[in-house]
């Protein structure tokens, strides 16, 4: 059975330290816990240093215990510093996947194999976009961009994508996608398109003529805001409230 125990959560200590070779902080295993139980909470208050990029390893062992996650992952921040350093994380889970034999289990449950690794992109300026993330719409795969280069394809005016492939562009990332908005507290205006896109896809499963029609459609996008500014404001969120909250119960 490998690392898979009788319940998640006791696992999930053992897939955690194979994929970044860390012991996950309390807030690591409480976010893994309600991700699948079915809880997704719509923000996160963290001090910088509690590695806020580790909910891209959190969403995968997630999804390859059963949580009903979608299937991308799209880590949004608005320095590209900070995207290259995204970048460079999920490249190590990737290496870890692809070399670490104790995570073979992991990786099968996810779909994946030595010809189909975790595909992982970058999209900002100066950076030429791999495609990956296009090649196959129901493989897991892991996208990290700028706000500007994510919002003009939701809005279907991708800079420097054709007028063909504005709308691939727009569908791939606008559902079925979990999108991870890091710093929102400085993007307010991107973090409110968000939440119009998650709102008028509920409102088209909501006008779906039955049930089992309404089950066909895509999952929504849905976000997760990080936030390391105690002064911000910050949406209910079930395990901190401030900063000193989140540096007692989140570590």
């Amino acid at each position: 059975m490998g690392m898979y125990r009788h319940r998640p959560v006791d696992a999930f200590g053992d897939h955690f330290a194979a994929l970044l070779g860390l012991e996950p902080f309390r807030w690591q295993r409480r976010l893994f816990q309600r991700l699948v139980e079915g809880h997704l909470p719509a923000a996160l208050d963290l001090p910088t240093g509690l590695g806020k990029t580790s909910v891209m390893a959190i969403w995968l062992i997630a999804r390859a215990h059963g949580a009903k996650l979608p299937r991308r992952l799209l880590y949004v921040v608005d320095r590209r510093a900070v995207v290259d350093q995204a970048t460079a994380e999920a490249e190590r889970l990737r290496n870890a996947l692809n070399r670490n034999p104790q995570l073979d289990e992991l990786k099968a449950k996810l779909g994946l194999g030595d010809d189909d690794p975790l595909s992982i992109s970058t999209l900002r300026g100066q950076f030429m976009d791999n495609r990956a993330w296009l090649a196959d719409p129901v493989a897991p795969a892991i996208i990290i961009g700028t706000v500007d280069m994510i919002g003009s394809r939701l809005l279907f005016s991708g800079y420097g994508v054709s007028r063909k492939m504005r709308p691939y562009h727009a569908g791939f990332l606008g559902a079925d996608t979990l999108v991870v908005l890091d710093e929102a507290h400085l993007v307010p205006p991107f973090e409110k398109l968000l939440e119009t896109i998650a709102m008028r896809q509920g409102e088209l499963k909501l006008a779906a003529p039955d049930p089992s029609t309404a089950s066909s459609f895509p999952r929504s996008s849905f976000c997760l805001c990080l936030r390391p500014d105690a002064n911000a404001p910050v949406r209910k969120c079930p395990f901190a409230s401030n900063r000193r909250t989140a540096m007692t119960s989140w570590s």
